[in-house]
């Protein structure tokens, strides 16, 4: 044993080591990752070489590496590991920022020195202006005179004080550049290099024609759409856009482009199926993976969204975390947050009595339905505004049609060939490829919620959306050559329609208002009566009638000393359940038109609740 180890401990040594140029061929990507094809021309004489492939991704996946084309060539060994690159060029720009820096301090600090020196040539005149008693008997001239003369000299120094403070601040903006530009230089100075080394025993000199194939993590590709209309009379049509990045530390030139949303396949491993089984469950939703089919966006900046319950009221307090960090901010009365997402990829929500959610960043515009938590809700109810026990609730067993357990996801993979050659540079800015342009058909409706918005939106409907393989992405409206805005497009939660905002229309004038003589608050005996009425005034002002959807809501009442009586309304549909009042209509041009509901509240006297106006 020690004989052989130290014979290929001397082979080894003896290896003749060759460091060939690794030319990138091909790259198909997925949503995270992409798998790489490269191939080297070598020209190898019989005997032991050691191959280095030097300046490679440092994020290369090991166990994904493989080599083709090792005709009389035995395979020792495969290794990957990561070293330090330091370059010229780094050191050089650092070199120029640092003198840069200098320069702006330098100007700082004179500038800081000249508002000091003005700052004491001030005190000093304020303490000269005093009139000591030996110069009581001073003429009222000569008074004026002094007056004047300070009063001008600390009106000028007090300008040239103002104007300072202002070249010091765009100083001050201007050393915090350099100083940010510097500080993303030095963490840029040393990076890790992947280096892939091949120890191999070439058995018959030759040319030889190398493929090596290896998975990398640190790039990706997410969809992008663009929906454009003219009017109502056309159907929408949509580009469907892939944005491509890669962060490798090396420029792709001139490869071959695939695009994938499978899940890739990183090892060569045989898969095992697991059994798949029914039985009955308990009324509990599985939410593991409810976010599997979206991916981090690098491009999004700000987040802003809405979070509901299951029964999709919104949910005030929740919790929205940064992962990974102590910054967030929490949902407001309307279940509505905003948050700067800086470099982060994904955000945490939280809220007692609901399942933690952690949901990467893939769009400007984030909202869900959080999921109630049985294990916390053994313990306690959340309601809107107070907590009470639940030690004993009831979980009723009920039959499911299926329970998956199991620990394989699949999803339907769409892929996607670029045509042409691509060049794509290291970079977190992601290049744009179109992919695919269709009309599709749509059907507009005019829609207004009054007691959120006085504007009256137009809505476009668009039918046989499942045909075009949509993913989950972002998408850019116009409409009549105006940009509108941006959506989500989440084609899980799409029914049979795909519904899409194309802005308000001023046109339609839209007014809520509650007479007074129909609103009114009193009591009777132990109970305070409110009584809510409301007219919803609306005008089209337009050349042509339209179609409109009016949407309004009765409040539910979630306590049973809590009453909603005496609903009045015109409305088309009442859903009792959800409380919403629909009203289908048809406005003429230049008509108006008045739609009224109303409603009494009875509660116990003493106690308040959430009614509003």
């Amino acid at each position: 044993m020690k004989y052989f180890l130290i014979l290929f401990t001397f082979i080894c040594a003896n290896a003749q080591v060759v460091t060939p140029d690794l030319k990138l061929q091909s790259a198909t990507v997925y949503n995270q990752g992409a798998q790489l094809k490269a191939i080297a021309n070598i020209k190898l004489s019989k005997g032991q070489h050691s191959i280095v492939f030097e300046d490679l991704s440092p994020s290369i996946s090991s166990e994904s590496i493989m080599i083709k084309g090792l005709k009389d060539i035995d395979l020792n060994s495969i290794n990957y590991e990561r070293d330090y690159l330091i370059t010229d060029q780094t050191s050089r720009g650092i070199d120029d920022l640092k003198n840069q820096l200098e320069e702006a301090q330098k100007n700082q600090s004179q500038t800081q020195s000249k508002i000091t020196a003005y700052q004491n040539e001030l005190e000093l005149l304020k303490n000269n202006q005093k009139l000591t008693g030996e110069q009581s008997d001073i003429s009222i001239a000569k008074v004026n005179t002094y007056a004047n003369f300070y009063r001008n000299k600390i009106e000028d120094i007090n300008n040239l004080i103002f104007d300072l403070n202002i070249k010091l601040k765009e100083q001050q903006e201007e050393v915090q550049k350099v100083q940010n530009e510097l500080h993303k230089l030095r963490g840029n100075q040393k990076q890790y290099r992947g280096k892939i080394t091949l120890d191999l025993n070439v058995t018959k000199a030759s040319l030889k024609n190398l493929e090596l194939s290896y998975f990398v993590n640190d790039a990706g590709w997410y969809p992008s759409y663009d929906l454009k209309s003219q009017d109502i009379s056309s159907d929408i049509e949509l580009t469907y856009k892939a944005n491509v990045f890669q962060q490798t530390g090396a420029d792709w030139s001139d490869i071959d482009l695939s695009l994938s949303s499978a899940q890739p396949n990183r090892t060569e491993t045989k898969p095992e199926l697991n059994p798949y089984y029914l039985n009955f469950n308990r009324t509990y939703r599985n939410s593991r993976n409810r976010f599997s089919h979206v991916t981090y966006n690098p491009s999004i900046k700000r987040v802003s969204g809405t979070v509901y319950d299951e029964a999709g009221r919104p949910l005030p307090g929740v919790n929205v975390i940064l992962k990974g960090t102590s910054k967030g901010t929490q949902t407001d009365f309307d279940g509505n947050y905003s948050i700067q997402v800086n470099n982060s990829k994904s955000l945490e929500f939280s809220y007692v009595g609901f399942k933690t959610e952690n949901i990467p960043i893939y769009a400007s515009n984030i909202s869900f339905q959080m999921i109630e938590d049985s294990a916390m809700l053994s313990e306690v109810v959340v309601t809107g505004y107070a907590s009470a026990k639940r030690n004993d609730m009831v979980i009723e067993d009920i039959e499911a049609e299926e329970i998956v357990v199991e620990k394989n996801y699949t999803t339907t993979a769409v892929n996607f060939k670029i045509p042409q050659k691509v060049n794509l540079k290291s970079s977190r800015d992601a290049e744009q490829f179109e992919l695919d342009k269709q009309s599709l058909e749509t059907k507009y409706q005019y829609f207004a919620a009054p007691e959120l918005s006085s504007s009256v939106f137009l809505i476009a409907e668009v039918s046989d959306w499942e045909e075009i393989d949509l993913l989950t992405g972002e998408a850019q409206i116009y409409f009549d050559n105006t940009y509108v805005g941006t959506t989500s497009i989440l084609p899980q939660n799409i029914d049979e329609k795909l519904t899409i905002s194309l802005g308000s229309d001023q046109q339609i004038t839209l007014e809520r208002e509650q007479p007074e003589k129909m609103s009114s608050k009193s009591f009777f005996g132990g109970t305070r009566i409110v009584e809510k009425a409301y007219d919803i005034k609306m005008k089209n002002n337009k050349n042509r009638s339209i179609s409109l959807l009016v949407q309004e809501r009765l409040p539910i009442s979630q306590n049973d000393e809590i009453k909603v009586e005496d609903i009045k309304h015109d409305a088309t549909f009442y859903d009792k359940d959800k409380g919403f009042l629909n009203w289908e209509l048809t406005l003429d041009s230049q008509s108006q038109k008045t739609l009224k509901y109303s409603y009494k509240v009875k509660y116990p006297k003493g106690k308040s609740i959430n009614i509003r106006d």
